[in-house]
């Protein structure tokens, strides 16, 4: 009785799209691991929860703190990761307020996405998305490569950042400008 109570319980955790919650660790293989909250389970890549040197940073019955990022029938599709960044996130707001458009910042492309952008880390481990007409790059070769890009626009609610090459450039090219007409 005691059981079903604990369960009736758990299965009132809010598992709302972009909601954060935690969960329990009910299996970990060599490709992901699955969080079990309310009653319903979600697989996350391994890669989220493992230290540079290989590691696994959480066991099996360990709670851990996830972002519901949709549902699949009765499967959760959950991030880690997402859970990070958006700490991250709300640090950079509350670094930069409400409305950081225009802000400069500084990162590495650490990877490409076909037909859409770049994904660019800063030195903290802010993750931006850089749009492939915003980039002044070419996909190959762009990653590793460090780059200065200005926010475009912030999206509280998904949390993400939009940043652009191409408008710091654009106006770095128009303040020369406008310095050889003054002269």
């Amino acid at each position: 009785k005691r059981q079903y109570q604990r369960r009736v319980h758990g299965s009132e955790k809010n598992t709302e799209t972009n909601s954060v919650t935690e969960g329990e660790i009910v299996i970990i293989n060599d490709d992901n691991f699955v969080v079990s909250i309310a009653g319903k389970e979600g697989r996350i890549p391994l890669s989220e929860i493992t230290n540079t040197d290989g590691t696994v940073k959480y066991s099996v019955g360990d709670k851990i703190t996830v972002m519901i990022i949709g549902t699949r029938g009765e499967n959760l599709s959950l991030s880690y990761k997402k859970v990070l960044q958006k700490a991250k996130f709300d640090e950079f707001f509350a670094k930069y307020g409400e409305e950081p458009e225009n802000v400069i910042v500084e990162g590495v492309v650490t990877s490409v996405k076909p037909r859409a952008g770049f994904i660019v880390q800063d030195d903290e481990g802010m993750e931006y998305f850089m749009p492939m007409a915003q980039g002044f790059l070419k996909a190959v070769g762009a990653v590793g490569k460090k780059i200065k890009a200005i926010v475009l626009k912030a999206k509280p609610e998904t949390s993400s950042i939009v940043i652009s090459r191409r408008k710091l450039i654009e106006e770095k090219k128009k303040k020369k400008k406008k310095k050889k007409t003054l002269r």
